[in-house]
């Protein structure tokens, strides 16, 4: 069945402008009958829709905002029979005056009534109340611009406590042509007609989630997520916003745009519980939205630092994704749902890092229901200051409509873009270097059994040029890095060769000349092979790898990802010259050393043992 996209501004209405399905109807935006349905020849590409847009102002002296419903000429033609409900679907209350006049700070509720009580067929899902601005600053993905950043101009306003920021229907990219009603309007006595953000913050809306909630809590707590944030036909809702305004003239200037921005699909009432009533599962999965429906940041673990004279440290960073496809929806799984993520600031090295989904899979971990968390290592990093300094996460969408905006209408979008989700975070720079020589961390910190790691990042600080690095281990013998590469007094790249190095936990040493020494307890972990198989013969293919050494050969008995025992053979001797094991076979993905046989593979016989008696033997091919 074709999907259905209801586009609407809801303009303090209690009606419904719905995309017409009947071919006698002139209207493109009145249904043919009186009585709200569904029309399911329509085919869309996504449910996400405009249920209002206001002008918001305050001159100086008043304490209350007035609000403007958003219209043109055009517009009002369409549905000016829709325009004679109650205008108190956005109300604007209980304004915290204290520091507005001196700082323009403005705390206050935003209470949204859903604008067709009764017809429970219309239960909106991620409902979003969108504070539009001016913003100049700009993020290298797709240029993107946003208030309040580094470039920030004298004219911008931001919300202080968003759960997340949107790039739909933002002025720049969707003041398109087509059908009137889907362009983004100014509206007549609009004072700030063209606010220039492209992504904008906003807060979330639904049923039972309180004015002061914090949202993770809430969607986390309890059986909230069973609702998928649905916002039920007549229901009033509030949350609360703080909002700073800049000051012209010493005069805070109290001008914005307000949108309400809802996900909805036609349901069937008869699909879970009472036949008569609607409840959240009797819709659709594609009646929530396509992308991530939030984003969660800890930061904590960071070890940034700025003390004037010195900077650097680590981004460390636990990202929890939340998406209804890839949870309690649809249940694909979270990093299905994921197409890439994408982390930007300045701080970090080139400006940001991406990951695509196999990337996402190696430091991906299960979180909730609906989540899954992503544990994000950034080394070398260099804040410009210390303080709190801001950083973005975007996410992409791989869902079914993820790869474009376009819902189905002739209007204008943004080209080549992925629906994402995007989250403006911040993270503390300390402004206190770490004293001393000091090993903070190591990139990677656990690394394959039997494995030379290639272009280790390690950083700390107060590192010298002529330092030495090397692992240690109780009761074995150091492994001294190769191919040392001093960077800077916070970093250094080096290589280790851990072929026979045992599995485990090891010390990350860096050594001055001196020697001084800075030492991370435990900082690299040597895998061990999480199979424990012994062979015994005739259980598995053999030989699976040999690697020919200095004169003997090591060999080996086993399969790919499995415990197995290796022997160590001279061809040139006729009888066993060691024995070493357990030890494990490395697949060619895990391991660069055995990819392949040194010596001849059609002439060399290997031998190999599983107990480590009876022998094998295996000639050539």
């Amino acid at each position: 069945m074709n999907r259905i996209t209801i586009v609407a501004i809801i303009l303090g209405m209690s009606g419904m402008i719905m995309l017409g399905c009947s071919g006698g109807n002139p209207s493109p935006l009145i249904p043919a009958t009186q009585n709200p349905t569904v029309a399911s020849s329509n085919a869309s590409q996504g449910s996400t829709v405009l249920w209002g847009l206001w002008e918001c102002s305050m001159e100086p002296g008043e304490t209350e905002i007035t609000i403007v419903p958003m219209r043109t000429a055009n517009f009002t033609a369409n549905v000016n029979n829709l325009l004679e409900g109650s205008p108190g679907n956005l109300m604007i209350t209980d304004l915290d005056l204290t520091n507005y006049l001196t700082e323009g700070y403005l705390p206050c509720t935003v209470s949204l009534k859903h604008p067709l009580p009764g017809l429970d067929q219309f239960h909106g899902f991620d409902v979003r109340g969108v504070f539009l601005h001016n913003g100049q600053s700009m993020l290298n993905y797709d240029g993107l611009t946003y208030s309040g950043g580094p470039a920030a101009g004298a004219n911008e306003a931001m919300l202080l406590n968003p759960d997340g920021y949107t790039r739909w229907f933002n002025y720049i990219e969707f003041n398109g042509v087509g059908l009137p009603v889907l362009k983004f309007h100014p509206g007549k006595l609009s004072t700030l007609p063209n606010p220039t953000a492209m992504l904008n913050p906003y807060k979330i809306f639904a049923d039972n989630l309180g004015l002061y909630d914090d949202f993770r809590s809430f969607i986390t707590g309890g059986t909230n997520a069973n609702n998928r944030c649905i916002y039920r036909a007549g229901q009033l809702n509030s949350r609360r916003y703080e909002l700073k305004f800049p000051m012209v003239g010493g005069v805070p200037e109290l001008k914005f745009q307000y949108a309400v921005i809802a996900s909805w699909e036609p349901g069937d009432p008869t699909l879970t519980g009472q036949p008569t009533i609607y409840d959240p599962f009797d819709f659709p999965s594609s009646a929530n939205i396509d992308e991530p429906f939030f984003i969660h940041t800890n930061t904590e673990q960071s070890s940034l630092f700025n003390d004037g004279v010195s900077s650097g440290g680590a981004f460390i960073a636990d990202i929890e994704v939340f998406d209804w496809q890839g949870g309690i929806v649809s249940e694909n799984g979270v990093l299905n749902e994921i197409h890439s993520m994408i982390i930007e600031a300045d701080f970090l090295p080139g400006g940001g890092s991406i990951y695509d989904q196999t990337a996402l899979a190696l430091i991906a971990q299960p979180s909730t229901e609906n989540s899954s968390t992503f544990s994000v290592e950034i080394y070398g990093c260099s804040p410009a200051n210390s303080g709190d300094t801001d950083f973005w996460v975007i996410v992409e969408s791989a869902g079914m409509f993820g790869d474009s905006y376009d819902q189905g209408y002739p209007v204008v979008y943004p080209p080549n873009a992925r629906r994402a989700a995007f989250l403006r975070g911040s993270v503390h720079v300390s402004d206190t270097g770490p004293s001393g020589l000091m090993v903070t961390a190591i990139d990677p910190d656990s690394v394959p059994f039997w494995s030379y790691v290639d272009d280790a990042i390690i950083t700390g600080n107060d590192f010298v040029d002529g330092a030495t690095v090397e692992l240690r281990k109780s009761g074995e013998t150091p492994v001294e890095a190769v191919n040392v590469n001093f960077i800077n007094p916070s970093t250094i790249h080096c290589d280790f060769d851990l072929a026979r190095v045992k599995s485990g936990k090891w010390d990350v040493v860096v050594i001055n000349p001196g020697p001084v020494e800075g030492i991370l307890e435990e900082g690299l972990t040597i895998e061990v092979w999480s199979e424990e198989k012994v062979i015994v013969e005739g259980s598995y293919r053999l030989p699976v790898m040999a690697e020919r050494m200095s004169g003997p050969v090591i060999l080996a008995a086993g399969r790919i990802d499995s415990t197995v025992q290796y022997m160590i053979f001279d061809p040139s001797e006729s009888a066993q010259t060691g024995w070493a094991g357990p030890y494990l076979l490395a697949s060619k993905s895990h391991n660069s050393i055995m990819n392949s046989l040194a010596s001849d593979p059609t002439s060399d016989t290997l031998y190999f043992a599983s107990n480590p008696q009876p022998y094998y033997r295996y000639q050539g091919g």
